[in-house]
């Protein structure tokens, strides 16, 4: 009892530091997943044409953006089992490209674990810039948090500048497609083929560091996702996603994935693997593929072992 009192007295002052940067409205729409969802369905509804300021190096917002990792911090402790392994890999003093696979579906929270864990072990004035989905900008609210943490509309020209700025960017180039990977496949790496990471890599000169993670693809259970629906729904049109997941998740029970939900407490194993040059030309479709396969190999083969022996929902 006394661990459960210490733990919501530490929530909720954590939370009072988050309204010191942000209303209640916006906390209200970051942690209360109907609010998220509202948003969205506002945004979405208002068919407002997505604002993309490109990279602006004044973000992030340093108070907003510590006031968020600590809460992350909180929750990777707190909430979630969370472990992660050889972030010493990471230079000290040169901008990398973290390539992520991207789990949770709308609640990558693993990417802040990841931010957080970087900072604490490389540097305090570690910058990372996570790229998101046109659907992330599509919601008003989320929009403007996500403007002012760096989070930048996914895009290869904002990438590179903020890359050519000395800062490190995280992407998730299976987007979707890996995010809403069903439970079957929660300990595979799908990229689906988009390789526009790698020419990235080598159009600003940088190396690549695969950052896997498993475990927070258990925050929710992904049955089915759904082609044929978004076939009909022509989502591809208005989302960019060919694909509307079904997946059981909390409070909801079986409900369309792409809602906000609280993620049910699982543990989480977290690894980077050592940088892999981004060797030839941005236009070489020869030396893209060979990279390309090269991270996706020691990405999957490093999943396999974190998911070896692994219990679902409580880890090793």
């Amino acid at each position: 009892m006394n661990f459960g009192k210490k733990s919501l007295d530490e929530l909720k002052q954590l939370s009072e530091k988050l309204l010191e940067h942000m209303s209640p409205m916006d906390l209200a729409t970051v942690l209360f997943p109907p609010a998220m969802g509202w948003d969205l369905l506002q945004g979405v509804l208002a068919k407002t044409p997505v604002e993309d300021h490109g990279f602006e190096d004044r973000y992030p917002d340093p108070g907003l953006l510590q006031a968020v990792l600590d809460m992350a911090k909180w929750l990777s402790v707190n909430y979630f089992k969370t472990r992660i392994h050889n972030a010493e890999v990471l230079p000290k003093d040169a901008p990398v490209l973290l390539v992520g696979n991207h789990s949770g579906g709308l609640m990558p929270l693993d990417a802040l674990f990841a931010i957080n864990h970087i900072r604490d072990k490389i540097s305090t004035q570690a910058i990372v810039h996570p790229l998101v989905h046109d659907f992330a900008y599509t919601a008003p609210r989320v929009a403007k948090l996500a403007k002012q943490l760096g989070i930048l509309r996914a895009g290869h020209q904002n990438a590179l500048d903020a890359l050519n700025a000395g800062r490190h960017v995280l992407v998730y180039p299976g987007g979707d497609e890996d995010a809403f990977r069903t439970f079957s496949e929660r300990n595979r790496v799908i990229f689906a083929g988009r390789k526009g990471f790698v020419r990235l890599a080598m159009a600003a000169k940088v190396p690549i560091v695969p950052l896997v993670s498993v475990g927070l693809q258990e925050s929710f259970i992904v049955l089915s996702k759904g082609r044929d629906i978004a076939s009909k729904l022509v989502l591809k049109k208005w989302l960019r996603t060919e694909i509307f997941p079904i997946a059981l998740s909390f409070p909801w029970g079986l409900t369309p994935a792409f809602s906000p939900f609280l993620p049910f407490p699982t543990s989480i194993d977290m690894r980077f693997e050592s940088p892999i040059d981004a060797e030839g030309e941005p236009d070489d479709d020869a030396a893209v593929g060979r990279c390309y396969d090269r991270v996706l190999n020691v990405m999957q083969t490093s999943m396999d072992a974190l998911a070896k022996d692994r219990v679902p929902f409580f880890g090793r």
